[in-house]
């Protein structure tokens, strides 16, 4: 074997190992996934699936259960011997899946912000129509990335290899990312703002402990979507699709505890001036429930104006 041979297989090698990575990974975000709904799935059962049929339950069932055909199909790629033919549309579904699922998880974001905001019409119509926009855009260039992403049959190389390898893509998909990126840094500050509006005001350990876990999982969100757009623009082209299943179950996940908390908070059993249920009733980002029976997801609804607003968005359900 002449040098030029053998630098050739060193590099099919190193192909071979970053593609291998790269499914590795998917299997871990689907385990996670997997995890993460048995362990909430009690929640669901008792916070979600009886209440009456509104915005924020629509979205929550939506991110939660279009992401199953997404990880099923992940972990097929490491499982079994899929030929390209194959791998290609299976690549596009997930493609589309991902922009859905990741849009309804931004705009369970994008409610809570709004209800934080005390329901504020303007400040949910900026957000509405710059994610819209954005969605758009991302359905345009996911277009162009579908077409220029190939794959090959990873037994065509190795019998014992499953699934199949990326050949050629493009980094151009790093602009929705980025789009997306921004996106949620501009949703963490206006959180950040009015969290430390509240704790100026005085706050409890439930408010404490509510804000910082949401502004944990904006910054996790963040986190992950800054570490694929590095990887787009420096990792080569095996690592392309490395982190993008694992953020599209991160923001399954999150957002769907996010609701699931809010959910949650009033089932805290106290009494008093100062207690869980008491406080949370009074601060935006509870699901409470006001003396007709009706109830909200986000916001706070002691005034009736907002209450109001979130029965016309459909946060507000009753049972």
């Amino acid at each position: 074997m002449n040098a030029d041979q053998l630098a050739h297989v060193e590099l099919l090698v190193r192909s071979l190992q970053r593609s291998l990575a790269s499914q590795y990974l998917d299997v871990i975000s689907a385990v996670l996934f997997i995890w993460d709904h048995i362990v909430t799935f009690d929640q669901e059962v008792e916070l979600v699936w009886p209440s009456r049929w509104g915005a924020g339950k629509i979205l929550f069932l939506l991110v939660r259960y279009i992401t199953w055909p997404d990880v099923l199909s992940s972990m097929s790629k490491s499982i079994f011997h899929l030929d390209a033919a194959v791998c290609q549309p299976l690549f596009e579904y997930v493609v589309w899946s991902t922009i859905i699922g990741i849009a309804a998880a931004e705009m369970i974001l994008v409610l809570r912000t709004w209800a934080i905001w005390g329901g504020q019409r303007l400040l949910l119509a900026i957000l509405t129509t710059v994610l819209s926009v954005g969605a758009g855009a991302c359905c345009y260039v996911a277009k162009i990335y579908i077409s220029r992403t190939h794959f090959i049959s990873a037994d065509t190389i190795s019998p014992h290899l499953r699934g199949c390898f990326v050949t050629a893509s493009t980094n151009m998909i790093a602009g929705p990312w980025i789009a997306l990126t921004a996106f949620d840094f501009a949703i963490l500050v206006l959180t950040m703002i009015k969290g430390v509006q509240h704790f100026r005001n005085g706050s409890s350990g439930i408010i404490v402990s509510l804000y910082r876990d949401g502004l944990l999982y904006f910054i996790y969100l963040f986190t992950i979507s800054l570490a694929n757009i590095l990887v787009l623009y420096l990792a080569p082209a095996e690592y392309t699709i490395l982190l993008a299943e694992l953020q599209r179950v991160l923001y399954a996940m999150l957002s769907c505890r996010i609701v699931l908390h809010l959910r949650a908070a009033p089932q805290v059993p106290s009494t008093g001036s100062d207690s869980p249920a008491r406080v949370a009733s009074k601060i935006p980002g509870f699901r409470t429930r006001d003396e007709g029976g009706a109830s909200a997801w986000f916001g706070n609804i002691a005034t009736s104006s907002w209450d109001s607003e979130a029965t016309d968005a459909g946060l507000c359900v009753s049972k």
